[in-house]
């Protein structure tokens, strides 16, 4: 009996080292630093007479805002897989970003500013929004934006003003996006 039961615990470790993970396995790419080396090197040489407290304390400014934006970018990171893991068979292609600059402006209609602005990108990948009239998709994108942000609440405070999101179909055709508190068709 005993080796049954280890031949059977054998056989399931086995087993379970093939079993892929859950997600894309999407490399993020953190953000580039500011600085180079070699621009450092000539901020100290052409500051050298001076005191370098206050060189010190602009380059340490600097530092500080790149790792608050890197933790920012990690805790955008572990909200999505919170969000794949608690809807293993229900889970939409979210992706997370944080825009300081409005980069993804270009990507919404004129009217929408994302600089400074949680990005969240919601493709339907399981073609939940395909057979939605149009006050039946903008519900479905209302219920599925409000369980994201569920899992971004604790850095996003207000909703309609944290967070820009799109919609996307199957095939990657815009169906709508969320600013301001109110959600619009894309062809509005």
């Amino acid at each position: 009996m005993k080796g049954k039961l280890f031949l059977a615990t054998i056989l399931l470790v086995v087993v379970l080292c093939f079993v892929s993970g859950v997600g894309y396995g999407e490399i993020i790419i953190p953000p580039e630093p500011s600085r180079t080396v070699g621009e450092l090197l000539g901020l100290k040489i052409q500051y050298e007479d001076e005191p370098l407290w206050p060189y010190i304390e602009r380059i340490r400014g600097e530092m500080l805002e790149e790792i608050s934006f890197l933790k920012l970018y990690n805790v955008l990171f572990a909200a999505r897989i919170d969000y794949m893991m608690t809807n293993p068979s229900r889970f939409l292609n979210v992706n997370l970003s944080y825009d300081k600059h409005g980069v993804f402006k270009s990507s919404f209609p004129e009217s929408v500013d994302t600089e400074n602005k949680i990005i969240v990108m919601i493709a339907d990948n399981r073609d939940i929004f395909s057979d939605k009239s149009e006050i039946a998709l903008l519900d479905e994108f209302k219920r599925n934006l409000e369980v994201v942000y569920s899992y971004v609440s604790d850095i996003a405070t207000n909703l309609d003003t944290d967070i820009v999101a799109k919609f996307w179909s199957r095939g990657w055709i815009p169906l709508g996006y969320f600013y301001q508190g109110e959600y619009h068709l894309w062809n509005e």
